[in-house]
């Protein structure tokens, strides 16, 4: 049996031809002599000199020395030196083309249409899609040649006698439409309006025709430079901290060495703990010259905070600004920095100007709470929308409403794209609608089956973040922070591992070429993701409730250096912390609350215990979806209830995270953080001693008109 299977693993072996050797093992070898045999020349011994010489001529370090010279030949034509390509031509005996497509490029330049025709039918016998191919492009350049040399009437009986026959394919009928197009118009107007020219036509059919063409008779065009980028884009993406998308810069990249990158500074500790707020924190957003923070709060207050020039994260605070009569659930900076918006369950958007303590104006055409805003770029023009299934654009200056949508659904979240020409829309009915500012029509929305909570838009590419809560009754599996791709309208990268039920959690691209995610979560951690690659990068622990925001800055410019970066998150605890990426720089500091009571005079909060983590429930005689329309949206206010935190919850976290591969930072002690004081009409549920959910911003933004109405 040793001897059998010796022989079938190794049939050529010195052992297997001294035994007696099977038929099949006798022949394979007798087939394999006799095929060497015929390989060899006459007269050449088996594995002599000679052999391996003409076989290594053939190559150069693995590949094809012909294939190698037709590339450099095709490389040296495009740069521009013809006489170095045909030198090199001469040398190395090898043509760049056969001499057939010699003959067709030739026809085409003088535009012999015929002689190309025939040229045609010579080189591509065998492959009749090819031809067919070939054939409706060489008569569609004719057509519309002639059309442009003013032979309308030729051009016309040529399309419907021989171009429309030569079309074939899935795309023919498109093909036909697009030439169809061309030739309805005015010769004047090929070159004014549709940029077609004699010159650029010919060079684009040529290398159409390249490309059609097999390889062993014409080089695809640009080959060399297209498996040069392909050996870049291999490095590139065999890097973890590299942008995968990154379009080619200007000055272009360095093929004499190697791909490599310096990883992204990642946040790992609290660098600053900003305390100024009454009640829990909502959201959080930087200015873009990184010089101030804006924050708004339950508390129904905005604080505008000023980083200082020294070192480490100094914040102080600017401006309180003080209007709104009910919790401020969304901030906007202006492109320049000049206004911030803020919206409210007051049903109104106020647009400041700080430091002016007073409104520019208050904007009160909403009937219901205002959820979201966003700034076009390079403009003073926005959009306001919230619950009552109304988008409203704005014009800041006069602050008049430019256009009105009114959709069918209450309106979570709103994300403005780069191009600040689209806008996509999270409604309460599970849709991404999105929406064309220039000719105020909708265009298809994106196929999101899951209520989403809140959305953010990249700053750089056509892509979106999408928070995603977990919910009793869906079949996912846990909450996601999903990656949409607006161009190719699919999800491109899914992030697991936080924590979101039914609250509203919002997340942010982060990096300096936005090469992270980050997200907050309910377990009032801050999760950090590889945008690309959807892996956990670091978990930040220290808040002691649910993270609602999170939100990148590089700094302030300061002595020609930014002074960041830092990351910056918002939670129920009713503190900001700023998280920076030098571990050497770690402390916990608090903001001087002396010295700023005295400028901003503000009723100190009382001394209560600190919040503890809250699971749902539902309150009697509410209905836990949102405003009664869909189930898996926010819940309504008043629903959850805080309870105490268990050794069984940390542990379900610790082991979700040892799952994942990563451990989180050791957990501070949290200090006791105090809350607003119960208020003296115990009667009211919105502000008594059943709290309503911290994380839930959606719910406690009409808290006080649904219990009123009750």
């Amino acid at each position: 049996m040793d001897w059998v299977w010796c022989r079938r693993r190794m049939p050529t072996t010195k052992r297997g031809t001294e035994g007696g050797s099977c038929f099949g093992c006798a022949g394979a070898q007798h087939s394999e002599a006799q095929g060497s045999a015929a390989k060899r020349p006459r007269g050449t011994p088996p594995g002599s000199r000679d052999e391996s010489n003409s076989s290594q001529k053939e190559l150069f370090d693995g590949l094809r020395r012909q294939d190698l010279v037709r590339l450099l030949q095709q490389t040296l034509a495009e740069l521009g030196f013809h006489e170095t390509r045909a030198s090199l031509e001469r040398e190395s005996g090898v043509l760049l083309e056969a001499p057939e497509v010699t003959a067709l490029r030739q026809a085409v330049q003088a535009a012999d249409w015929d002689e190309a025709l025939e040229r045609c039918a010579e080189l591509s016998p065998r492959q009749p899609e090819a031809r067919a191919a070939i054939d409706f492009l060489l008569l569609g350049q004719k057509c519309l040649e002639m059309h442009s040399a003013g032979s309308s009437e030729a051009a016309e009986a040529l399309f419907q006698g021989h171009v429309a026959k030569a079309a074939s394919g899935p795309d023919a009928q498109e093909r036909l439409e697009q030439l169809k197009q061309l030739l309805a118009s005015s010769p004047e107007d090929l070159e004014q309006v549709h940029g077609w020219s004699l010159a650029s036509s010919r060079e684009l059919l040529l290398e159409r025709l390249a490309c059609l063409l097999p390889t062993e008779l014409a080089v695809p065009p640009r080959r060399l430079s297209v498996l040069l980028w392909q050996a870049l884009r291999y490095q590139q993406l065999h890097c973890l901290y590299h942008d995968a998308d990154e379009s080619r810069s200007d000055a272009g990249r360095s093929l004499l060495e190697d791909c490599s990158y310096t990883p992204p500074p990642l946040p790992r500790s609290c660098v600053a703990r900003l305390r100024r707020h009454t009640d829990e924190v909502w959201f959080a957003t930087m200015s873009h010259n990184g010089r101030f923070l804006a924050s708004s709060s339950k508390d129904k207050t905005m604080i505008v905070w000023e980083c200082g020039g020294g070192p480490g994260a100094s914040f102080k605070v600017a401006q309180v600004l003080l209007g709104h009569d009910g919790p401020c659930s969304f901030l906007a900076w202006s492109p320049d920095d000049r206004y911030l918006l803020s919206t409210s369950s007051d049903c109104t958007v106020r647009l400041w100007s700080p430091p002016s303590p007073e409104p520019v104006h208050v904007l009160t055409n909403h009937s219901d709470a205002v959820t979201a805003a966003a700034w076009l770029q390079h403009s003073d023009k926005f959009v306001s929308a919230g619950f009552d299934r109304c988008m409203f654009l704005w014009d800041c200056v006069e602050g008049v409403v430019l256009h009105r949508w009114e959709l069918a659904c209450r309106i979570q979240d709103l994300a403005m794209m780069p191009d600040s020409k689209r806008i996509v829309v999270a409604d309460s009915d599970r849709n991404l609608k999105v929406f064309d500012l220039l000719l105020y029509r909708e265009l298809p929305s994106l196929p999101e089956c899951d209520a989403v909570t809140s959305v953010c838009a990249s700053a750089l590419r056509d892509e979106l973040l999408v928070n995603v809560a977990q919910h009793v009754s869906a079949l996912q599996q846990g909450p996601t922070v999903r990656l949409w791709d607006l161009s190719a309208r699919r999800i491109v990268q899914r992030y697991l591992g936080h924590f979101q039920t039914r609250f509203v959690v919002r997340s942010c691209f982060a990096g300096a070429r936005e090469e992270m995610v980050v997200s907050g979560s309910e377990d009032s951690q801050v999760y950090i993701w590889h945008r690309h690659y959807g892996s956990l990068l670091q978990v930040l622990s220290g808040h002691a409730g649910t993270v609602n925001s999170v939100c990148w800055t590089a700094g302030p410019l300061v002595d020609g250096a930014l002074a960041g970066p830092w990351l910056i998150s918002a939670a129920d605890d009713g503190t900001l912390r700023v998280w920076g990426v030098d571990s050497s720089d770690s402390r916990e500091p608090s903001i001087l609350e002396e010295e700023q009571e005295e400028e901003v005079q503000e009723t100190p909060p009382p001394e209560v215990e600190a919040p503890v983590r809250r699971r749902p429930a539902t309150a009697p005689g509410r209905s836990s979806s949102l405003q009664g329309e869909r189930d898996g949206s926010p819940t309504e206010p008043g629903t959850l209830l805080r309870e105490e935190e268990d050794e069984e919850t940390d542990e379900d976290d610790a082991s979700v995270l040892q799952a994942s591969g990563y451990a989180a930072l050791p957990q501070e002690e949290p200090e006791p953080v105090p809350s607003a004081a119960p208020p003296e009409d115990s009667s009211d549920d919105s502000e008594g001693s059943e709290e309503t959910l911290p994380g839930d911003e959606t719910a406690a933004r009409t808290a006080a008109s649904e219990d009123g109405g009750s």
